[in-house]
């Protein structure tokens, strides 16, 4: 989500020649409205936090997308530390994420960077 315009144009690229599901994995979501634009078009997100500043983002993210009928996940990695928040219940969270060097994808998913 570093170039939210090209993820959305790509989207819309994709979406006129496929009707696959579309699942956006990022880290970053700085641009909350960007974000919910882009969410709007795909069938669901995953946001992975990996240092503590990734937290308030997607604390924000997370009340923005309230309501919203999508796949919502969350992967939170040992090393970070959400307080005492509570990732809310429209998100389904995998906490205590250790590293895994060249992470293989699912064999059901296609990974593609933009």
């Amino acid at each position: 989500m570093l170039f939210p315009t090209k993820v959305h144009t790509t989207i819309n690229q994709i979406r006129r020649s496929s009707k696959a599901m579309l699942y956006l994995y990022t880290a970053r979501v700085i641009n909350t409205q960007a974000t919910i634009q882009i969410l709007q078009k795909i069938d669901g997100i995953c946001v992975t936090l990996h240092d503590q500043s990734d937290v308030a983002p997607f604390f924000k993210l997370a009340s923005a997308a309230r309501g919203l009928r999508k796949s919502l996940r969350v992967n939170i990695f040992d090393n970070v530390d959400i307080g005492l928040r509570k990732i809310p219940t429209h998100w389904r969270a995998k906490t205590n994420i250790k590293r895994i060097p060249n992470c293989p994808i699912p064999d059901d998913e296609v990974f593609m960077r933009i």
